[in-house]
């Protein structure tokens, strides 16, 4: 019997068509796309503003709202970081959210730009919402809640949190 895999919270597959495209683009549009003092960074650039507009239009945004980054860590540093100001965050976390974003929270808050208050998750990881009413009403500037969790599967009530 061939093998499965079963890894998926760690990758995927790469659709068909994104290999067609990304092939298409590392073979002719390889420029650097912030070089755009030459043929070859023109035409990179004119690929990743085509991204941004593809990929605005399929999530309802501006395509200057689109930044693109080297992955999940780099994203979720740019989302939570790019929240501190100069009184300290108040954080609220699910302590089953992604590592980086725990790491993210754990090191702005040693460094006395965070207070952090961590969620009770149940034994299946659910939420309470109560508790998250609770915490809110008290004041809370950043709540970290993943839309489903890469390692054990629970799907979490975003739309009911929000």
């Amino acid at each position: 019997m061939p093998p499965i895999y079963l890894d998926y919270h760690a990758t995927t597959p790469v659709d068909p068509r994104v290999i067609d495209v990304m092939t298409e683009t590392l073979t002719h549009h390889f420029g650097n796309a912030s070089s755009i003092d030459h043929p070859y960074g023109d035409r990179a650039a004119a690929q990743v503003k085509t991204a941004k507009q593809h990929l605005a239009t399929l999530i309802g945004a501006s395509p200057r709202d689109i930044l693109f980054t080297s992955g999940a860590t780099e994203s979720i540093n740019l989302a939570i970081q790019g929240c501190l100001r100069d009184t300290p965050l108040k954080i609220l976390l699910n302590p089953l959210e992604h590592k980086a974003v725990l790491d993210t929270c754990e090191a702005i808050a040693q460094r006395g730009q965070a207070q952090l208050h961590y969620l009770t998750p149940t034994a299946t990881g659910q939420l309470d919402l109560e508790e998250i009413d609770r915490y809110c009403r008290q004041g809370i500037d950043l709540l970290c809640v993943m839309a489903a969790n890469n390692e054990i599967g629970t799907l979490y009530p975003v739309e009911a949190i929000a």
